[in-house]
């Protein structure tokens, strides 16, 4: 399959379903008015999942096979997740405006430094771990540091870290070098790329 047609199909199985959540709820969840976790972003390459983490702040996180994720985290519902997801869905789409509008997570001021320059990679186009550094006024020996910044961005897609590579090559991605999560890399690289090449044509 060419890769304009591969991106057209992986475009198209983007949705943001909700099936069945609204009303699967238990019991004790109507009387406690806690709300049902949120439907996952179905894309091509897993579901997008929204979670709480133990300290209360919200993550997108990539439900794939062979990537385990934190078990002390919930599965997170509301309003504030469900805007996350609608960003992340028309990130994805191509829509930029809807993510632009979430901030910045919280983080260390390294981090956060990291995750804006980040943000200002343009879609469809790449950049260095070592370009990250010089923007922050570091030598390129901080290429590490930035690439354990990017590890920890708890919000992928709203904060395009898949836009961030290697001097050599791909790089690693939420931690990993290798096996799906890289999979998952390429495919949205690749998918933003070719959404690119159509807009020029």
């Amino acid at each position: 399959m060419a890769q304009e047609d591969a991106a057209e199909f992986m475009t198209a199985m983007i949705m943001h379903t909700r099936s069945g959540y609204a009303f699967d709820m238990s019991a004790a969840r109507k009387r406690s008015r806690v709300p049902a976790p949120a439907a996952p972003v179905r894309t091509p390459w897993g579901p997008l999942v929204v979670f709480r983490r133990a300290d209360g702040s919200l993550s997108l996180e990539w439900s794939l096979r062979g990537v385990t994720l934190n078990q002390t985290w919930t599965r997170a519902g509301g309003s504030e997740a469900e805007r996350l997801l609608a960003a992340a869905t028309a990130h994805l789409r191509g829509k930029e405006s809807a993510a632009a509008k979430i901030p910045t997570p919280a983080g260390t001021p390294f981090q956060v430094a990291v995750w804006n320059a980040c943000r200002s990679i343009p879609r469809g186009e790449t950049r260095t771990y070592g370009w990250i550094a010089k923007q922050l006024g570091r030598s390129p020996m901080a290429c590490r540091a930035v690439g354990q910044a990017m590890k920890r961005n708890p919000l992928p897609v709203i904060v395009p870290c898949h836009r961030v590579v290697a001097a050599d090559g791909l790089g690693g991605f939420a931690g990993a070098t290798e096996g799906a999560l890289c999979r998952l890399k390429r495919g949205l690289l690749e998918l933003e790329s070719a959404a690119n090449a159509r807009q020029k044509r």
